[in-house]
């Protein structure tokens, strides 16, 4: 449920990234587009969020059972603001 929350926050700000509905574990692919997957990463990880590049344009988000759904939520927001610009 944490990760599918995460799937939807980014889907929100960067409709073709991710398909929420096709979160059926607590890992989430992310496109990432003509952002590269390096870049994003390492943003993310200035905001405290830790992804892994799989790519050049994809990451990997994995949920932990102590991460919270408004830590999730957060969490979505940012990547889909880096993603977005």
């Amino acid at each position: 449920a944490a990760a599918r929350l995460f799937a939807e926050e980014v889907a929100s700000q960067a409709p073709a990234a991710v398909e929420p509905d096709d979160v059926e574990t607590n890992v989430v692919v992310i496109n990432t587009s003509a952002v590269p997957a390096a870049s994003v990463a390492a943003a993310a990880a200035q905001g405290g969020v830790h992804v892994s590049a799989l790519g050049p344009f994809m990451i990997r988000v994995v949920t932990h059972l102590d991460v919270t759904a408004e830590d999730c939520e957060a969490a979505g927001r940012l990547i889909g603001n880096l993603l977005t610009g």
